[in-house]
Parts: C-alpha cells; sequence; structure tokens
C-alpha cells in the first residue's frame, strides 16, 4: 500500500515533468498557474521548481504564504539533478510546520540534459497516506510504525509523537532490531 502511494506520487511527478513546457522557466507566474493546472492534489504541501542552483522558480502550494526555499543542500535535489527520480529525506516543512516527504524529478530538455526539478511535498500525515490505524481501535497496546532504516527514522506510527524522532537504539525492541537489519 505504502509502495503504491510513493510509485503514484512519482508517476505524476515524472508525467509532469515530461510535460512542462521548458519555456516557462523564464515565466515564473504562468508556471505557477501551469502547476495548478496539473492537478496536484497528492501533493498536499504543493510543488516547487527549482533551477539547476536549487533556487525556486516558481511553486504551487494551498498556502497563500510564498516563500524563498534554497532546497541545493537536500539530498533530494542533488539526485534529481544528477538525472534520476528521488524520494528524500522526510522534513519538518518550513511553512506547514509538519512533517513531509518530498519527492523529486528531474526536468530535462530535449538533449537530455537537465534544466529543473520538480519536487512534489506531501504531509506524512495527510489522510491516506501514511496513516497507520491498528485493526482494532480499542486494542491500545497495538501499535504500528514505518521505519526508515537508512535514515534511522520513524515515519508513521500509532504514537503520533514518534513521528520524525530517531529509532530506538538498538536492543531496546527485538523486534524493531530485526526489522532495521532487513527483516
Amino acid at each position: 500500500d505504502i509502495e503504491y502511494k510513493l510509485s503514484e506520487r512519482t508517476a505524476m511527478l515524472s508525467h509532469m515533468a515530461s510535460a512542462m513546457p521548458l519555456a516557462l522557466l523564464d515565466h515564473p507566474a504562468q508556471l505557477r498557474r501551469w502547476l495548478g493546472e496539473q492537478q496536484p492534489a497528492l501533493f498536499t504541501q504543493g510543488i516547487v521548481v527549482t533551477d539547476a542552483n536549487g533556487r525556486t522558480v516558481a511553486e504551487y502550494t494551498p498556502r497563500t504564504e510564498r516563500t524563498t526555499i534554497r532546497h541545493a543542500e537536500r539530498d533530494y535535489l542533488n539526485k534529481a539533478l544528477a538525472g534520476s527520480t528521488a524520494i528524500g529525506r522526510p522534513v519538518s516543512g518550513r511553512l506547514a510546520n509538519e512533517p513531509i516527504l518530498p519527492i523529486a524529478t528531474p526536468v530535462k530538455d530535449a538533449s537530455d540534459k537537465v534544466r529543473a526539478v520538480l519536487v512534489g511535498m506531501t504531509a506524512l500525515h495527510a489522510p491516506g497516506f501514511l496513516t497507520l490505524n491498528p485493526q482494532n481501535s480499542d486494542d491500545e497496546s497495538t501499535d504500528f510504525m514505518l521505519v526508515a532504516p537508512q535514515d534511522q527514522l520513524l515515519l508513521a506510527s500509532t504514537q503520533a509523537k514518534q513521528v520524525l524522532q530517531p529509532t530506538p537504539a538498538a536492543g531496546v525492541d527485538a523486534v524493531l532490531d530485526r526489522a532495521m537489519g532487513g527483516f
């Protein structure tokens, strides 16, 4: 289920990147309108187009505040600039003040040169995204966690306060230790 939701978002970004008129990179207001016309509802925190230096060219967000965020230091941007779609490390959103998952894909020209990057951002708590609900909601002893072993980070949990927290140290939870080891 989670893999499907991530695939759905990466496919949407890839489709947008291949359809984006490159001439709009020089016209941010028109690019912003174009982004909105793509129906980017899967990206609950918006979509950003950056240039090759990681500077925001245009963005479409559900929020009215605008910001200039440099994405250059982010892992996902560097991978997209190298030509690959990348799911970034979850971060705490600067505007939304909630955990978000960024996904980035390169925008290439006819000669396969990366001209820009599309970054789609989804709140981890967005309804139907990474929500974890025990089968029996009356059983408070049931916990679910979604971890990113490579980042040693809890991405989702039935315990909201655990989200974006480091995973417990080895030896604290035998089941989690096995999962972190690849089981």
